[in-house]
């Protein structure tokens, strides 16, 4: 059986040589979850072979910390989405016809 197939390599959100990709026009919430995510460890993986000047590394530091704040926003989002389903039950589960739910 071959592999599965890899995911499809993203197009990075910034260059850190340029500075961040936002201050280009790039909006970071137009971005796929898996994007902004994808750019985060890219950047970090940057800081952290310590090549880049000071410079550089502030705007890289700087696209990390707008990255880490729009995932966080995203996941806290997804995360009041699960609470309410859970606290209100799924949408049709009141309407007569609606979809059973059993326990396994």
């Amino acid at each position: 059986m071959p592999p599965p197939p890899k995911r499809p390599r993203a197009e990075p959100l910034s260059d850190t040589r340029r500075g961040p990709a936002d201050e280009h026009g790039a909006d970071l919430r137009a971005a796929s979850f898996e994007s902004v995510m994808d750019e985060l460890q890219t950047v970090v993986g940057r800081l952290e072979e310590g090549e880049l000047s000071l410079e550089e590394s502030l705007a890289a530091f700087e696209l990390g910390v707008r990255l880490s704040r729009e995932g966080s926003r995203r996941l806290e989002a997804a995360e009041r989405r699960v609470e309410a389903l859970l606290d209100n039950g799924p949408p049709d589960a009141d309407r007569p016809g609606g979809p059973e739910i059993s326990s396994p």
